[in-house]
């Protein structure tokens, strides 16, 4: 009697945490399922008035200017460089905006200061809606280095 008494003590033993345990399992079960339809409903709701934003590319044009208008904020190159092969040897004008950033020759410059004939970098991003010019590195073409005098070499001694 004693063996059957330990054996069922040893046997409710055993089940009662697996049954205690599947209880607990099957509670966290319902609650997750109740909280991934709460979630899933809430993506949903998101879905129809989420902001979609624009892709942007941020786009550089090499080239060299043949007109700029200060008073229209435009400026007109001819593209020899860039990533559109389509757009070489093409002529292309652009707005520029004030907030810009232009550069010539190594200095802080403005619009009006750049001049037909100048290589230009125009740097822009791009969007589906607009170009967007942000920043533009001239660089004069007909400057030239200092002239220093010639100098003659000196005799060589013979001997």
């Amino acid at each position: 009697m004693k063996h059957r008494s330990a054996a069922l003590a040893l046997a409710v033993a055993l089940v009662l945490p697996v049954a205690g345990a599947t209880v607990a399992s099957a509670a966290t079960l319902t609650h997750s399922a109740a909280g991934k339809s709460d979630h899933d409903k809430h993506s949903e709701d998101a879905k129809p008035g989420k902001d979609k934003r624009e892709k942007v590319k941020n786009v550089v044009y090499a080239g060299t200017v043949s007109a700029v208008d200060a008073d229209a904020a435009t400026l007109t190159f001819t593209v020899r460089g860039g990533r559109d092969k389509k757009l070489r040897n093409t002529s292309l004008t652009l707005s520029v905006p004030a907030g810009a950033t232009i550069i010539r020759d190594g200095q802080s410059s403005t619009l009006a200061e750049i001049q037909a004939g100048d290589r230009v970098s125009v740097h822009t991003r791009q969007t589906t809606s607009a170009t967007v010019v942000t920043r533009i590195i001239a660089r004069d073409t007909t400057a030239t280095a200092p002239e220093t005098e010639p100098t003659t070499p000196a005799p060589t001694p013979t001997a």
